[in-house]
């Protein structure tokens, strides 16, 4: 049996059946049969059924319809066998007052435009099939370019850096290969000087080196006063500072009060190609590390106690050294009172004077403060002094004029003074926990009054 015979058409209502049934056009359904067909029952049903149904075998299903006037769906039952009549559900209040959509409320759409040459379209549209695709393709390409923009920023931003991993790896590999073979040069270098001594005084070569006295001989007459001393590490540390000026970055502790901040402020005046730079939430492991990408050769940080500086750590870059220094009795450019005798900050390199560190430590000392300055003119007239005294080291900042002719010299302060007391010298930098300590002040070393580490 085919689906036409199960299927029901859809029907409008006719005027000649009572009540508004609906009539159906079903292929097995004739008007001249309905003629002579018997009249309905009240219960529902009608004669002549069971041979009906012979041509029929099923049971057509009920259709909703939508009213109009009440805007509800109506079930109407067609050849249904409930002995019960459908009924409509009664309409509310609300639906009986709904006055229904105003006239001209319609969304107007604009007419349908064709032509032998162009395509069907709704021209002005947004549900155009042909603007829909264009729009979609511009944002495609533009999401596209930004995407590959952004993977080729990150290769050339991934590739740097892997170059500067590697540069520092090289580095630092070359330098613990040095440090490494400080032991070996400094015995070659006792056993030359022991060789050397018995040859100028006469006396017996040492038993141990009897074996190993020609070719030191030999190595001996080839040395001269530049390649005698054994070199070190520490020499390498700032072997190529004078092939370039320094250049330095001035940052401060976490959460810097505003005296702090002015004092580095102040501070990047004072050292030449300084640049200052607010910390914020950066670790100092990232603050070097990209210090060593940009070429930076030093790291000034300044501690604070209670709004007040206490702590100055120096920090040479790439691998090293770091020292840091207590700071006492600062007193800032804006705490002078006299500022018209102060003058302005001049900009040009200044003379570097270094007083009494004439001790070992002394020379460690000075050798990482003069590399914080380049090389200035001999006509520059702004000076700036670290004078030793008892272990503590005084910073003044003046500028000097001839006034009266060369036999008067006028020195004039511009600021800032402090006193610095070294504390600890690390072969390192500040963020290698692994590094040795060269050098630190330790308690039982205030009472030890007469001795001078620095200078005498």
């Amino acid at each position: 049996m085919s689906d036409d015979e199960y299927s029901v058409s859809s029907g409008v209502v006719d005027s000649h059946y009572p009540n508004g049934v609906r009539k159906f056009n079903n292929p097995h359904f004739d008007e001249r049969d309905n003629e002579s067909s018997p009249k309905e029952t009240v219960g529902g049903t009608t004669e002549g059924t069971d041979d009906y149904c012979k041509e029929v075998p099923c049971i057509e299903m009920e259709e909703s319809s939508w009213d109009k006037n009440s805007g509800s769906h109506a079930l109407t039952s067609i050849f249904s066998s409930s002995p019960y009549k459908s009924e409509r559900t009664s309409p509310n209040g609300f639906e009986t007052s709904f006055p229904g959509r105003p006239e001209g409320f319609g969304r107007k759409v604009p007419l349908l435009h064709y032509d032998s040459n162009i395509r069907l379209s709704r021209n002005d549209s947004q549900s155009s099939l042909g603007s829909a695709v264009d729009e979609l393709g511009a944002q495609t390409a533009d999401s596209v370019h930004t995407f590959v923009v952004a993977l080729q920023d990150l290769r050339k931003w991934s590739k740097s850096l892997s170059m500067t991993k590697g540069k520092n790896t090289r580095l630092m590999k070359e330098y613990l290969y040095r440090k490494s073979l400080e032991g070996k040069e400094r015995l070659l270098y006792e056993n030359k000087r022991k060789i050397r001594e018995a040859l100028q005084g006469g006396k017996p070569i040492p038993t141990e080196l009897r074996n190993e006295e020609a070719e030191l001989r030999r190595e001996i007459d080839l040395e001269d006063e530049n390649t005698a001393v054994p070199r070190t590490h520490i020499d390498d540390e700032y072997a190529k500072a004078a092939e370039r000026d320094p250049k330095i970055l001035i940052t401060t502790s976490r959460n810097p009060s505003a005296p702090l901040v002015q004092f580095a402020k102040e501070l990047k005046l004072v050292f030449p190609n300084a640049q200052q730079m607010n910390r914020g939430g950066q670790v100092i492991s990232e603050i070097i590390e990209t210090c060593r990408a940009h070429d930076f050769t030093d790291v000034v940080l300044v501690h604070e106690n209670r709004g007040l500086p206490d702590g100055l750590f120096i920090i040479h870059l790439p691998f090293g050294p770091t020292a840091l220094f207590e700071l006492r009795n600062v007193v800032r450019r804006h705490d002078i009172k006299d500022k018209k005798a102060m003058g302005t900050m001049p900009q040009v390199y200044p003379h570097v004077i270094l007083d009494n560190f004439t001790t070992k430590l002394g020379e460690r000392t000075a050798n990482i403060l003069k590399h914080l300055f380049p090389v200035p003119k001999p006509d520059t007239k702004r000076i700036i002094t670290f004078a030793n005294q008892s272990d503590y080291i005084s910073f003044t900042h003046h500028t000097y004029g001839k006034h009266g002719g060369l036999k008067s010299i006028v020195l004039e302060e511009i600021g800032p003074r402090l006193e610095m007391r070294p504390f600890k010298i690390k072969l390192g930098t500040l963020d290698q926990n692994e590094a040795q300590d060269e050098w630190v002040f330790k308690p039982y070393m205030n009472t030890a009054k007469k001795q001078k580490f620095i200078g005498i």
